[in-house]
């Protein structure tokens, strides 16, 4: 077995908790949604991520060269936006981009910004635009230049203009629950993990005990929600694959959630990404998930992942 490797957790600013609970929300939404795709360690990395904001840059300015690095005009609209493909950005750029975007606009209104609106745009704009560099860092078969066009051109735009109208807003707001992944540095490798923006879709109306979930983001779980009196408890199941455009290297995945007040005080998923085949955060007994979590991972080289989260604290693992 491998030693132990370091991993420094920000306390206070990360943890597997809901949008409107959580606290510094600009920070931690910028931070987990512009390194999203770090889960995906295979294709995407960090190197030159503040270069390849110019990169996106460019495509931004200059789309119909963007367009034909891949193809041509009619080749984009049948990839990017007719395609299978086309499925996951809809739902995490147009439904869950546009729910946050439309979430920080209320928000911003209630801290008495000047212009909630248009800080809003900023902050969920710019935090695909980091997103999209990182994505930069993957070959043109995963992320072709005419991807950074749909995402922020199309499907950004849409979503963020449909949540402006109240009746769509309140519509999906009756379904769709914002996440914040358990974001980490592995100081001992440089890289970022655990990064991410999840977007849990069940009925909040229903009164039944048992409710249907799907969670969704770079992996896709599906599972059964049990309700008590004072907690959630989820599992879920998933199919993670190594390629997840080519539907290759797929790992049957599991995923149990114990949930209170919008806050986990246990998950632990089998044959995560990230090559975990084990990952659990769970808060230790006297203490509130606001307060204290721990987390322990084996991953697929046999070495272990201890992680600890204090409140307005920096802490460290051994």
């Amino acid at each position: 077995m491998r030693a132990f490797f370091l991993l420094i957790l920000l306390s206070n600013a990360f943890s597997f908790e809901t949008l409107e609970k959580s606290k510094i929300k600009p920070l931690k939404y910028y931070l987990n949604g512009s390194f999203d795709t770090t889960q995906l360690q295979q294709y995407f990395n960090t190197r030159q991520w503040f270069h390849n904001h110019e990169v996106v840059f460019n495509r931004f300015i200059n789309p119909k060269k963007a367009i034909e690095e891949t193809g041509n005009f009619n080749s984009f609209i049948k990839d990017e936006l007719l395609s299978v493909r086309a499925l996951p950005n809809f739902a995490l750029h147009s439904i869950g981009g546009g729910m946050d975007f439309r979430y920080f606009c209320d928000y911003f209104e209630k801290e008495s910004y000047k212009h909630p609106k248009l800080s809003a745009f900023a902050l969920t704009y710019l935090t695909n635009w980091g997103n999209e560099a990182l994505e930069v860092s993957g070959s043109n078969r995963i992320t072709p230049p005419s991807d950074t066009i749909s995402d922020l051109l199309f499907f950004d735009l849409i979503g963020k203009s449909l949540m402006l109208n109240d009746d769509i807003y309140n519509f999906f707001k009756n379904y769709v629950t914002t996440y914040f992944n358990f974001i980490s540095l592995n100081a001992s490798q440089k890289k970022i993990e655990s990064a991410g923006l999840y977007y849990l879709a069940e009925s909040k109306q229903s009164k039944s005990k048992y409710k249907v979930f799907s969670l969704i983001g770079m992996k896709q779980v599906v599972g059964l929600t049990i309700k008590s009196r004072l907690s959630d408890y989820r599992v879920g199941f998933s199919a993670n694959y190594e390629d997840p455009l080519d539907f290759k290297g797929g790992k049957f995945g599991i995923m149990f959630q114990k949930e209170a007040r919008g806050y986990s005080d246990i998950l632990i998923t089998i044959n995560d990404l990230e090559n975990y085949k084990f990952k659990a955060y769970f808060t230790p007994p006297g203490f509130s998930p606001e307060g204290l979590t721990m987390m322990l991972g084996y991953m697929t080289d046999h070495s272990i992942a201890l992680g600890l989260r204090l409140e307005r604290s920096f802490s460290l693992t051994i």
